[in-house]
């Protein structure tokens, strides 16, 4: 039988209760029940205000005084359900890792190019992935590193419209096949298929 060891949460979290109106509704939320619903509701509310104007700042500092583990891991649900596509309009970013098994006697270069004819065939052979299988990919794959830089405001502007910031590493066409803006041939290739599903 193994034994499961687990990393202890060294976050401090603050002794007092902290009175802001993010983590107000986070605590509520994490708590559950009717009040919890409508908290929930609110948190997702002002996150959503927050990515729109642009203006985060709040969000980020009640991610770093969250008063619980309960509240951080509502807060963070929060977020994602509020980068989540929603409607039609809107395009759904999602990144898959890939993973590279291969063996040659030789140094030999690599194309940072995605395999995206391969990736939608695979994808297509299992009931449960053969919807991705429809998805436009960004034709360059990405590093780990690359895919850490996208922050939540960029991902969030990428769903809204098919033409993201300029200095967005998500840069889509108007027919919504993507591609990578800062694309570097030369570069060792990633470990991460990006695609948009709409």
């Amino acid at each position: 039988m193994s034994e499961h060891r687990y990393l202890p949460d060294t976050r401090p979290y603050p002794a007092e209760p902290v009175k802001r109106e993010l983590l107000m509704h986070a605590e509520q939320a994490a708590r559950g029940g009717a009040q919890g619903k409508l908290a929930a509701e609110a948190l997702r509310a002002q996150i959503y205000g927050m990515l729109s104007q642009n203006f985060y700042l709040n969000l980020s500092v009640a991610l770093s005084m969250t008063p619980s583990e309960a509240a951080y891991g509502t807060m963070m649900a929060a977020l994602n359900d509020v980068l989540q596509a929603k409607t039609d309009e809107e395009i759904q970013w999602f990144a898959l890792p890939v993973i590279l098994v291969a063996g040659c006697k030789q140094a030999a270069a690599l194309t940072a190019a995605a395999p995206a004819p391969e990736l939608s065939a695979c994808l297509a052979n299992y009931p449960h992935t053969r919807a991705l299988s429809r998805a436009t990919w960004l034709p360059q794959l990405f590093t780990a590193g690359q895919i850490s830089e996208i922050n939540a405001g960029q991902w969030f502007k990428a769903k809204q419209t098919p033409k993201p910031p300029q200095n967005s590493p998500l840069r889509c066409r108007k027919t919504t096949a993507c591609r990578w803006s800062k694309a570097n041939p030369s570069a060792r290739p990633s470990h991460w298929a990006t695609a948009a599903a709409n």
